[in-house]
């Protein structure tokens, strides 16, 4: 029973992905109201939904629409909202899942006001090393890669430029090839435009060394019940010193990477080996119909 509870969701995803029929009668039903309104809003029923829903909506930018037209994108991000605050050794396939109906919804003009934000997808390619390959990352590569260009100041302020940098550097693994495909590409793109972005670090620099002197020293003066050993949270004029500053080095990491590649954007790994792949993928193709006719 435990077993079949969770194929069957996964088979009715593949289902609908492959017949884009069932997909388009599905969507009008009241089911599909009901998974993106109902069973959205109940810890163990979002897991089966959210599984029911994410093949189709990965092949289908129709199928995404609906999504949206339902509604369920707002449960999408408190569901992500809540996610940022675990550790993420303790995320599930259900923040992957949202992550994969954001991207995907990313990647429609139309419908990119209901989805996530640029520096959502930039979260989801995490600084530590250990979890650059994790589920989500691919989707927050391919979610940045929709939006970066609509907000250079927040691709450059949020890191993005560094987050891509780290995962081309990842060393090779299977699992995470297609992720460094992505990240490939998407520097490539950042490359062209580099004049640009540069120009834009140049103005953020100095806006943000700006607003960070006239915020004053980091440290003040500690009051008489600070001398003795109580201390407060920080404030809100530290929190934003403190944020500025964060924005500041992550710009500087940006023109860094920006400068250690030339004008000319750098190829994917794909693209290094695709003459060899052509070669070897034409010679195992010619040696199968070879010796089927051969026998034949």
């Amino acid at each position: 029973k435990q077993v079949a509870g969770h194929l069957w969701p996964f088979l009715a995803s593949t289902l609908a992905m492959v017949f884009e029929s069932v997909a388009c009668k599905f969507a009008r039903t009241d089911d599909m109201r009901w998974l993106c309104t109902a069973a959205m809003q109940d810890e163990i029923k979002v897991t089966v939904a959210l599984c029911l829903l994410v093949a189709p909506a990965e092949h289908s930018p129709a199928f995404a629409k609906a999504i949206c037209d339902h509604g369920a994108m707002n449960r999408l991000k408190e569901i992500f909202t809540i996610y940022q605050t675990f550790p993420r050794e303790q995320h599930d396939e259900v923040l992957t899942h949202a992550c994969i109906i954001g991207a995907k919804v990313a990647a429609s003009a139309h419908l990119r006001h209901h989805g996530f934000g640029l520096k959502d997808f930039v979260w989801m390619m995490p600084e530590e090393k250990a979890h650059i390959n994790s589920s989500y990352t691919a989707y927050g590569v391919e979610g940045l890669g929709h939006l970066w260009q609509r907000d250079l100041a927040g691709l450059l302020t949020s890191g993005g430029v560094s987050r891509v940098a780290d995962i081309m550097a990842t060393p090779f693994s299977p699992g995470g090839a297609a992720t460094q495909e992505m990240a490939n590409r998407l520097m490539g793109r950042l490359i062209e435009r580099k004049s640009d972005l540069l120009a834009e670090i140049d103005h953020l620099e100095k806006s943000l060394e700006a607003e960070i002197r006239s915020a004053g020293p980091a440290a003040k003066r500690k009051t008489i019940w600070q001398a003795t050993g109580v201390h407060r949270g920080e404030t809100e004029a530290e929190v934003a010193r403190r944020e500025r500053r964060k924005q500041l080095d992550a710009v500087r990491s940006a023109r860094e990477v920006l400068q250690q590649h030339g004008d000319r954007p750098p190829q994917s790994t794909l693209e290094q080996h695709s003459r060899w792949l052509s070669v070897a993928s034409a010679a195992a193709l010619g040696f199968v119909y070879g010796g089927v006719r051969g026998y034949v």
